[in-house]
């Protein structure tokens, strides 16, 4: 996901919510991975939590800028 938004050249890495995000997002990420290796859960599974996540940031981040116009 951090590679997403360096992709974007977006000032959000700046942003201690985001990096603090970010920080867990790599953890769960690894741990979900290590039950996918272990055979613990499907590939489906792990690509369902790993597309929700994804899509949860992008809500929070049109939520933010929705009150930010508002705001404005």
């Amino acid at each position: 996901m951090e590679q997403i938004i360096r992709k974007l050249n977006c000032p959000l890495l700046e942003n201690e919510i985001i990096i603090d995000y970010l920080k867990q997002f790599k953890i769960e990420e690894k741990e979900w991975r290590q039950k996918l290796n272990d055979g613990d859960i499907t590939k489906a599974k792990f690509q369902k939590w790993y597309s929700n996540k994804v899509m949860n940031a992008e809500r929070w981040a049109a939520m933010r800028d929705t009150l930010a116009e508002d705001l404005t």
